[in-house]
């Protein structure tokens, strides 16, 4: 953007745009990935792996599309479905590191995976039901098969067997996607706390909480710790994070790093790091004790 056609106002979004040019960068080394991602996906695994990289990555153009590059487009400015486009990158992020964690044994892959199948075909199956579809249909049967194919898997499994009954039975009727508890090793960068908080922040957006309206009220101001000026550098930052942190997963995965440049590879792991959220974080913290009643309360 050129800073000397945007008024005072619309030059708060500087900061942001200048980490926009890191996501647009990590996109055009997805566009290199995808180039070379033809390799035939030698286990489930890695067809699991690849889909939920495509599934980040089109979120991560999509954000890129979404992000105001003129006065005019910033007027239009959509911070919730980038707040919520976020989220979906975070989320997926998560899925990601869970299904494809290093180091876990086949049974233990065998549990994640069909467990997630059971979810899959039996949310499939209650919705075309209340869309009235048949017991009959092609696509209810199929559904079918899947979950009784899943199940058989899952009461063979010792680790299953295991579990307490209640989680059992969940899991059995479709009620249980993901057991990110049994995660060991966990990827994420940022503490269960912060985890929670970013999450938390970003759902409001998808959800039309009254926090997802509100932070719209004050426009592109600095002044609130979660208005939508600090929605959205937070917004970008999940996504930076998170795309960074698959990509390089996804090429170690694939063995695709040998055919990267190493300027490419240092520069996706520059990028997994909250260095810049704690600076923001600090930053507001400074900021809400140098304020009006912070200094009063104070002094009082």
């Amino acid at each position: 953007m050129d800073t000397g056609t945007l008024s005072e106002r619309d030059a708060i979004m500087l900061k942001p745009c200048e980490r926009i040019k890191d996501l647009k960068k990590l996109l055009d080394i997805t566009e290199l990935v995808s180039q070379i991602d033809n390799k035939f996906a030698s286990s489930i695994r890695t067809l699991e792996a690849q889909k939920i990289y495509e599934k980040i990555s089109l979120h991560a153009h999509s954000f890129y599309k979404l992000w105001p590059t003129d006065n005019e487009s910033i007027k239009l400015l959509d911070a919730s479905s980038l707040a919520s486009i976020a989220r979906n990158i975070f989320e997926a992020t998560k899925v990601y590191n869970y299904l494809c964690e290093r180091g876990i044994s086949e049974e233990e892959f065998e549990l994640r995976l069909h467990t997630m199948f059971m979810h899959d075909s039996m949310g499939r199956e209650k919705i075309l039901r209340k869309f009235g579809f048949t017991y009959h249909d092609d696509n209810i049967q199929v559904n079918s098969i899947t979950s009784t194919y899943a199940q058989g898997i899952l009461e063979q499994n010792s680790l299953f067997n295991n579990l307490d009954e209640k989680l059992k039975n969940k899991i059995l009727k479709g009620e249980k996607a993901y057991l990110h508890d049994r995660v060991s090793k966990s990827r994420t960068l940022f503490t269960k706390e912060f985890e929670s908080g970013i999450y938390n922040l970003l759902s409001n957006s998808v959800h039309s909480y009254p926090l997802g309206l509100n932070n719209y009220s004050g426009g592109l101001s600095e002044g609130f710790h979660l208005g939508m000026y600090h929605l959205i550098v937070i917004a970008i930052e999940v996504s930076v994070i998170n795309l960074a942190s698959v990509l390089d997963a996804y090429l170690g995965l694939r063995k695709y790093k040998s055919l990267l440049d190493k300027e490419c590879l240092l520069f996706i792991k520059s990028l997994i790091s909250t260095k810049n959220f704690m600076l923001w974080l600090e930053g507001r913290k400074l900021k809400g004790l140098d304020g009006f009643f912070s200094v009063n309360l104070g002094s009082s």
